[in-house]
């Protein structure tokens, strides 16, 4: 007797739970993150509050910085809201029921956890679990982003390279630049970094 294979990607097992197309393993992976993702969610409108607050702190000059959305967060949570909203869609029409009446995404999770043995066995339950576990990681780095920050120093300083430079900082380490290289791979020396930094600051005048 043939053995079915999950369709979800990166799955280990590889071998269908009895009655469902998902193997046992990633099923309740599934439901782990159908789980979550509430609470991701609320922790992305947790980091757009955190962003907004700082993003109205004046500048050196007293000069406002105005509001900078994080569009990460504005992002994972718009991506939330419409992938859920389809699953829980195609349930309803499938399975001829009503699904939910408002967009909330505690609804829409729950909706689909209360449907998942039956999505287990659709034939998308592999996409289904594909977009659920891109969700989570999309929400998950809003949630702790990548540290590293990226500066930009102007054209390359070596003759005939016009490249643009970049340093390469980690908060909490140090306040310099642990790496200066352009991108054609020339390496700067910490002797001309300030000489870059003052090259690429924008002049005002005529």
């Amino acid at each position: 007797m043939a053995t079915n294979l999950c369709p979800a990607p990166r799955c280990r097992s590889r071998s269908s739970a009895p009655g469902n197309l998902l193997c046992r393993s990633c099923r309740a992976g599934l439901a782990a993150d159908l789980a979550g993702l509430p609470g991701r969610y609320d922790d992305c409108a947790h980091a757009l509050s955190a962003h907004r607050s700082w993003s109205n702190d004046r500048v050196r000059g007293g000069r406002p910085a105005g509001i900078r959305l994080n569009e990460a967060a504005v992002t994972a949570r718009a991506r939330i809201v419409s992938v859920l909203s389809s699953w829980c869609g195609l349930v309803a029409a499938e399975r001829r029921i009503a699904g939910p009446d408002r967009l909330e995404v505690p609804l829409l999770a729950g909706f689909l956890s209360r449907h998942l043995g039956w999505l287990a066995g659709h034939p998308a339950a592999g996409d289904l679990v594909a977009e659920i576990t891109e969700l989570r990681g999309a929400a998950d780095g809003v949630r702790e982003p990548d540290p590293t920050i990226r500066i930009s120093l102007g054209p390359c300083p070596r003759p005939g390279c016009a490249a643009a430079v970049r340093g390469t900082m980690h908060p909490g380490r140090d306040e310099r630049p642990t790496r200066v290289c352009c991108a054609a791979g020339h390496v700067v020396p910490p002797s001309q970094w300030l000489l870059l930094a003052h090259r690429a600051k924008p002049t005002t005048g005529p």
